[in-house]
C-alpha cells in the first residue's frame, strides 16, 4: 500500500524501496540459496540496501552517468573502492 497523501516522487520512491525488500527476502522456496546475494542482513542494513537500490533504480541512466562523470572528473585522484 502506498500513502494516496504522497507526492508522486514520494510514492515512486517508496515502491522501489518495499520491491527491493520483496526481491531481498524472497523466500527460500522461490529462490535457490546461490541465488541471493544477501542472504542475511541486520535490520538497519537491510534498509540501507534498499534505499541504495531504489535511489540507483529511480536514477534515469543518463543523469546518473552525467553526474558521475562530473564528480570523477573533478577529483584530484581517482575514485577508490576502499573510500
Amino acid at each position: 500500500m502506498i500513502d494516496s497523501e504522497s507526492g508522486v516522487a514520494e510514492q515512486r520512491y517508496a515502491l522501489a524501496h518495499e520491491l527491493v525488500h520483496c526481491l531481498i527476502h524472497k523466500s527460500e522456496i522461490m529462490f535457490s540459496s546461490s541465488c541471493r546475494v544477501m542472504l542475511m542482513l541486520f535490520k538497519g542494513v537491510e534498509e540501507v540496501v534498499a534505499d541504495a537500490f531504489a535511489i540507483f533504480m529511480l536514477i534515469p541512466m543518463p543523469i546518473f552517468l552525467k553526474t558521475f562523470y562530473e564528480y570523477i572528473s573533478s577529483q584530484s585522484e581517482p575514485v577508490r573502492t576502499s573510500e
